[in-house]
């Protein structure tokens, strides 16, 4: 392959973290999720709720990445602790390859194919491989389907007749837009595009699935752009055993 596993490592980590999938209800009480109440006066509660209402989650993801020239498929193991940490395990031909950990300002990468080597870098290198800055909330809000900027960033919009809501924010050199169902907050599809460097990306998701807590996305197609005339990067997800547990371990 042209391209080191540390560098596929670190593009499918990108798309994962750009993944967005879906998180529902409250624990705290049901929301009504008509097209009266929501709205641009009360969307923000409604996921600032949905933000803080988990503490760990696990799952597993199976990941076929592309990007015109080469390709590759890996099963990977997803974990974090929500405002604390992300911790992902990659295997290739059944042996773990890869172990990244990433914290609030730093995150590290263990190789272990072809031979054991550590990476440590702070949280603004990551925002570079990913191409936007990001920070750890950041991520975990994309990876459980919660906005991605401050509720206060966005614009609303609506579509009834199309059974979605628009929601458009724009913070710093960042440009988010994300649509929703009005029927039950379940994501459609979210844009993510730099405003300072070409860089594009968009997901699409496939479905959902249970959890022992609160519906999951069965999986996604990611579109990354980040060369006007490249060929992009594309990484189609699927999600398996999505859990909310009560106690999990972070190796590394």
């Amino acid at each position: 392959m042209g391209k080191t596993i540390n560098t596929y490592i670190m593009l499918i980590l990108g798309a994962l973290f750009a993944l967005s999938t879906q998180s529902c209800k409250s624990r705290k009480k049901p929301v009504n999720t008509s097209t009266t109440a929501i709205s641009a006066d009360n969307f923000a509660r409604i996921f600032q709720d949905k933000a803080s209402d988990w503490d760990l989650f696990s799952c597993k993801l199976k990941v076929d990445y592309s990007d015109g020239g080469s390709s590759m498929a890996v099963n990977a193991s997803l974990r974090m602790k929500r405002d604390s940490l992300v911790w992902v395990s990659v295997s290739m031909l059944g042996f773990e390859a890869v172990r990244a950990f990433i914290t609030k300002d730093s995150f590290y990468i263990m190789q272990k194919m072809p031979r054991k080597s550590v990476m440590a870098n702070n949280i603004q290198a990551l925002s570079h491989y990913i191409g936007t800055p990001v920070t750890l909330q950041q991520l975990q809000n994309l990876i459980l389907g919660n906005l991605i900027l401050d509720p206060k960033s966005y614009r609303w919009s609506e579509s009834p007749d199309e059974g979605i809501f628009y929601l458009k924010g724009r913070k710093d050199s960042l440009e988010v837009t994300q649509r929703y169902y009005f029927k039950d907050i379940a994501p459609l599809d979210v844009l993510i595009r730099s405003l300072s460097v070409y860089n594009k990306t968009t997901i699409t998701y496939t479905g959902t699935q249970p959890s022992n807590l609160k519906p999951v996305p069965s999986g996604c197609n990611i579109k990354i752009e980040d060369a006007p005339q490249a060929d992009p990067i594309q990484v189609k997800i699927e999600i398996l055993s999505p859990e909310f547990p009560t106690n999990l371990t972070f190796p590394f």
